[in-house]
């Protein structure tokens, strides 16, 4: 038995200081992503402690905007914790501590953001495999840099990967892709140490992407990329973009990647897609429409942090923002694991993603 609860936010309005106030995770309790795992559950198996004192506390926002989102912090399984930062220019770098908050290093990016009205999350994620722990993390025009053994207190060079071109084509023509392409949701990796991120194009991205389309990518542990383009994965040219701070979720099995995809003109002409997680793939999809009736497309905007999340059960929960509005509460819509099957939706979860309690708990 479980229920699920809207217990995951991914933001603090205007926070400027990250506070660690429970014991970091002990080995065999990694936590390598936003919302504890693939699934985005929030389930993590180290027992909470109560949070009545404050271990120590960092700054996380060295230019805090109005309203901004911000990612979460990783802890490895030897209690490094990885945290990603807003630095004074608007620029981002992931700091990395041990377990007693002492400095271990810091990780420059040259990563820029896409633009926004609320600033969108930076959320790098940690994975494991034949390779060991490896830590990937965002950089700009689209690419994505990883360490590995970040554990150590020095740890491995920064190698930078490019989804859409060799990195020759990408350096020779840096300034180009740096304005028009941008990694624009949390990063997602599965067991075997694939990673999953959304892109946001602006204008028109050069060759060999040569597109307006945002869309998806996937990278192996060697290095190896595919990615689809929004519309041509939803099979509609009114789609366009793919939603800011919404992390792709993967099912149980990890064959299924779900997404949010929306119109170029309009973010209440939205689906919710299952892509093949190895091709990507469209192999799932649905309509989004705000449960009260009368036709009206739900909004998929780009001011939220709500991601799927997937249920132990494999049930799909997409959390959406109301139309018309209704206070600022949105629906969390709930389908059943092939998107065939809509279910009983709740009334809560426009910038939230659904946390489920496990009965044992």
């Amino acid at each position: 038995m479980w229920s699920v609860t809207p217990g995951a936010r991914l933001f603090r309005f205007v926070c400027l200081v990250f506070t660690l106030i429970a014991t970091v995770a002990t080995a065999g309790a990694q936590v390598s992503t936003f919302a504890g795992n693939a699934q985005h559950t929030n389930v993590y198996s180290t027992p909470a402690t109560n949070i009545n004192l404050i271990h120590w506390q960092k700054t996380i926002d060295y230019n805090p905007a109005s309203f901004g989102h911000y990612g979460s912090p990783l802890v490895t399984l030897s209690s490094t914790v990885i945290v990603p930062v807003k630095t004074a220019t608007d620029g981002f770098q992931v700091n990395v501590y041990d377990a007693s908050g002492a400095d271990k290093y810091t990780l420059p990016t040259d990563y820029i953001l896409p633009s926004y009205s609320w600033v969108p999350v930076y959320q790098p994620v940690v994975t494991t495999g034949s390779f060991g722990t490896r830590l990937y993390y965002a950089g700009a025009g689209g690419t994505i840099f990883h360490i590995d053994n970040p554990d150590a207190a020095v740890p491995g060079v920064p190698v930078r990967e490019c989804f859409y071109t060799d990195l020759v084509t990408y350096t020779t023509n840096a300034s180009s892709y740096n304005s028009t392409v941008f990694v624009n949701t949390p990063i997602t990796a599965d067991g075997n140490g694939n990673i999953f991120f959304g892109f946001r194009v602006q204008g028109t991205a050069p060759a060999p992407l040569d597109t307006t389309q945002s869309g998806f990518a996937r990278i192996d542990p060697s290095g190896n990329a595919t990615y689809v383009l929004a519309g041509n994965a939803a099979g509609d040219a009114a789609i366009e973009k793919t939603a800011h701070s919404s992390a792709p979720t993967l099912s149980n099995d990890e064959q299924t990647l779900y997404v949010y995809v929306r119109g170029a003109s309009s973010d209440a002409y939205s689906y919710l897609l299952g892509l093949d997680a190895t091709t990507l793939a469209t192999k799932y999809k649905t309509r989004l429409w705000d449960p009260r009736g009368g036709g009206n497309g739900a909004r998929i905007i780009d001011q939220s942090t709500a991601s799927v999340m997937v249920a132990p059960d494999g049930d799909v929960y997409a959390p959406v923002f109301a139309n018309p509005y209704n206070g600022s509460r949105g629906f969390l819509l709930h389908f059943n694991s092939d998107l065939t099957v809509t279910k009983t939706p709740g009334g809560f979860g426009w910038d939230f993603t659904p946390g489920v309690v496990p009965a044992s708990m």
